[in-house]
């Protein structure tokens, strides 16, 4: 159950890639399933629902049926309930490493995904600052309120506390963030 990732087909061959993992591990020396199906049917499956295999970008079922002298296969998709076929006389299966090509594909995903991943923090930094900046000068707004007060004991006294504290308080939790 892999993801399958591209296709050839030569004379009447149809090769599929399968990628057995969802993450590139160096650990995993065989990652590549090769399926090649030999002298297969092009009436029963054409380059546009080959594409659509291809772009569907999640595991897929693969049940394999011998009829006399025919090989049947179905090809099926959890998500979006497809069920792609294949028929042939022979097939065979081999793992491999990844080639180059796949590998490039690899590393530029990686690159794009730190790239989201270093805008969302940078995002968020940004937020933590501005909020920052408004916590203090909204404390020391509540402090010059609470220096002009001659009561500490009154109504808009305890207020101006509870706000002083308040805001304390979320300036701790922003501290932790950054």
């Amino acid at each position: 159950m892999g993801r399958i990732i591209s296709y050839e087909i030569l004379n009447q061959n149809l090769i599929l890639n399968e990628d057995l993992y969802w993450t590139f591990d160096p650990t995993h020396k065989e990652s590549i399933k090769v399926w090649t199906f030999y002298n297969f049917d092009s009436k029963i499956i054409s380059k546009e629902e080959l594409d659509r295999l291809i772009g569907y970008k999640e595991d897929v079922d693969f049940e394999i049926k011998k009829e006399n002298e025919l090989i049947k296969i179905r090809i099926s998709t959890f998500y979006d309930d497809k069920i792609y076929r294949i028929n042939c006389s022979n097939y065979k299966t081999e793992l491999r490493l990844y080639n180059n090509e796949e590998l490039t594909k690899i590393i530029l995903l990686q690159k794009e995904q730190l790239k989201k991943e270093q805008d969302k923090i940078d995002n968020y930094s940004s937020l933590i600052e501005n909020l920052t900046g408004y916590i203090q000068n909204e404390k020391s707004k509540r402090k010059v309120v609470l220096s002009e007060l001659n009561e500490e004991t009154s109504k808009l006294a305890k207020k101006e506390k509870y706000k002083l504290s308040f805001l304390q308080k979320i300036d701790e939790m922003l501290s932790e963030f950054k």
